[in-house]
């Protein structure tokens, strides 16, 4: 089969590979949509949270089709559409016995430390799979994933409703799905974002308000959109040194912050003294453990078209290219391979 390969640092190649086969526990899919990731250039760039290591096939945003299931498998049958989790934790250590398997220290990832989507065929465990809605599509459905952990962080902070204001800060994919799930939720969403593009787009996701942090002080601007307050849920999306150092200032007294951008192996300077004199409700956010089902039902529901973040589409045989231009950010939000 065809399948992108990650063969060593800054080596990223569409390749022929070997089809996988399946065990008696296993289900064998044939992907019809993947998205490209930010993380995946971190992989690509020899670094990533968790130890991996080469070759491997990217892809852990995706949907696609059953083709064949293992004898043990009973839950699943060929032609079922399916997503699958990322983040696969052992199930045995203290970690995920307490009940967040995200943060497993002996977690696989799928696309990172096991093979992912990006190829005509891969294979997982039933365990990590979702059934789609009739009313959520392939292309809708390689959206879950990143959809869910915006969606599983609000809710992480104990969720908005239409008496409360949320700041997201960075108008990429994660951000961008803030806004899209802090607005069906029925909160005032505030969007704070440079890129004309991406503002653009948050707009129609849902953001009242949009800040351009070139032209703005983003605290003074949220103070007065909150009868000086501050905001009641900050989603930090960015992984900017500047962000997350407002995420202090902009949020309201007992207010709730949620870091969901990844920085890898760097430091910020912050005044900690702000978290215990406001009061703030802090916490880092990796994945979106437990709360696949109730995302797919949310947007089957709501009928939210998450979409728009898709800027680009690519057939699998142009993956190359795909990633080439995925990783020019002030050129698309988020690139899309197909394999039909």
């Amino acid at each position: 089969m065809k399948a992108v390969v990650i063969n060593g640092p800054n080596d990223l190649r569409l390749q022929d590979s070997p089809a996988p086969v399946i065990a008696p526990d296993e289900v064998l899919i044939r992907p019809r949509a993947s998205t490209i990731c930010h993380s995946d250039y971190e992989l690509i760039g020899g670094r990533y949270i968790i130890p991996f290591s080469y070759p491997i096939t990217p892809g852990h945003e995706w949907s696609g089709e059953v083709v064949e299931v293992g004898k043990n498998v009973t839950r699943f049958k060929p032609g079922d559409r399916v997503v699958g989790e990322s983040v696969i934790g052992c199930n045995s250590c203290v970690i995920c016995q307490s009940g967040n398997f995200t943060n497993c220290p002996n977690a696989d990832h799928f696309g990172f430390t096991i093979n992912g989507a990006d190829a005509e065929y891969t294979k997982a465990r039933p365990e990590w799979l979702h059934k789609l809605p009739d009313g959520v599509s392939f292309k809708q459905g390689a959206l879950v994933e990143p959809f869910s952990v915006s969606y599983g962080a609000i809710c992480a902070m104990g969720g908005v409703d239409a008496g409360e204001t949320m700041v997201v800060f960075g108008g990429g994919p994660i951000g961008l799905f803030a806004v899209a799930a802090g607005s069906a939720m029925g909160a005032r969403v505030i969007l704070v974002e440079p890129m004309a593009s991406r503002q653009e787009v948050g707009r129609r996701l849902g953001a009242s308000e949009v800040i351009d942090p070139r032209e703005e002080q983003v605290a003074e601007r949220v103070q007065a959109l909150t009868d000086g307050f501050g905001a009641d849920l900050i989603i930090e999306a960015s992984g900017a040194e500047a962000a997350l150092t407002a995420t202090l200032d902009v949020a309201r007294n007992n207010g709730r912050i949620a870091c969901v951008g990844i920085r890898i192996g760097q430091s910020i300077s912050v005044e900690m003294g702000k978290i215990q004199i406001k009061g703030l409700n802090l916490k880092g956010i990796v994945g979106s453990p437990y709360v696949w089902e109730r995302t797919l039902t949310f947007l089957n529901r709501s009928g939210l078209d998450i979409t728009p973040v898709v800027t680009h589409d690519f057939p699998l045989s142009r993956a190359e290219e795909a990633f080439a231009l995925a990783s020019q950010r002030d050129k698309c939000i988020k690139v899309m391979l197909m394999n039909d």
